[in-house]
């Protein structure tokens, strides 16, 4: 009994004793890092405002690059947004203010597969040239003939135009017995008299007057007249253009 005794006891001290030791061992171990109740948080990368405007310029629009290289070679100068084709995304419209005739004045470009497309281009002014366009209907039509008159209205499809409609009188260079000079007309073509020529323009025109000339002096608004047998397109008002300033921070 005596025995029992002693062993139970010093059983008893061996295990004291190593708990003693495993505690000591778990004190003396750094303490695990409580967990963290905030929200993680990411480096902000800090751009300074002549980077960010770089950035801005290059990102802006297709149209920034032919801007500066317009204005760069002294082919336009002063600027418009206008939604031709009613797709959402803006044409632009480019002029050359000193209306000069020895190069192309008058622009519209689109964007198609995001890149800068020229659509169309006139000597505005020379030989009865000019471009004109119809807002958010789909239409430019471009004019313009040595002898005579010619308009060819087209639509805007795939980055290019789609000739829609088609009217000439050309001079022939020849007189009556009145000393009338003799003009000959055609429609899509076909030859016709001068009031059938008329007519058409007018039936053609009447869905998408008014029409927008791009002029050195201005976005002058025009309007098919007809009167008998002749017929002429007549500005009814003026709408101002953007600068090159101006227009980029359109885009």
């Amino acid at each position: 009994m005596k025995k029992e005794l002693k062993k139970a006891l010093l059983l008893t001290g061996t295990c004291l004793m190593l708990g003693a030791f495993c505690g000591c061992g778990e004190a003396n171990a750094p303490a695990p890092a409580p967990e963290s109740t905030e929200p993680e948080t990411v480096a902000e990368t800090v751009v300074d405002e002549d980077q960010a405007s770089d950035i801005d310029d290059t990102a802006s629009s297709p149209y920034k690059t032919q801007i500066d290289s317009l204005k760069a070679d002294g082919l336009a100068d002063q600027f418009a947004l206008a939604d031709i084709d009613g797709d959402g995304t803006p044409e632009l419209i480019a002029s050359d203010s000193s209306g000069s005739y020895d190069h192309e004045n008058a622009f519209i470009y689109t964007v198609y597969d995001g890149k800068c497309v020229l659509l169309a281009s006139a000597i505005s002014g020379a030989d009865g040239a000019s471009l004109c366009y119809s807002e958010g209907k789909n239409l430019i039509r471009q004019s313009g003939a040595v002898a005579g008159a010619g308009d060819v209205f087209s639509k805007i499809k795939d980055g290019k135009l789609e000739e829609i409609f088609k009217a000439e009188m050309i001079n022939t260079l020849q007189t009556d017995e009145n000393d009338e000079e003799i003009f000959s007309y055609s429609v899509n073509g076909e030859e016709v008299d001068e009031k059938s020529y008329t007519e058409a323009i007018a039936g053609f025109i009447k869905d998408y007057d008014p029409l927008i000339r791009i002029d050195y002096d201005g976005l002058n608004k025009i309007t098919f007249k007809q009167e008998q047998d002749t017929g002429w397109f007549e500005q009814t008002e003026t709408g101002k253009y953007s600068t090159e300033e101006e227009i980029t921070k359109q885009l």
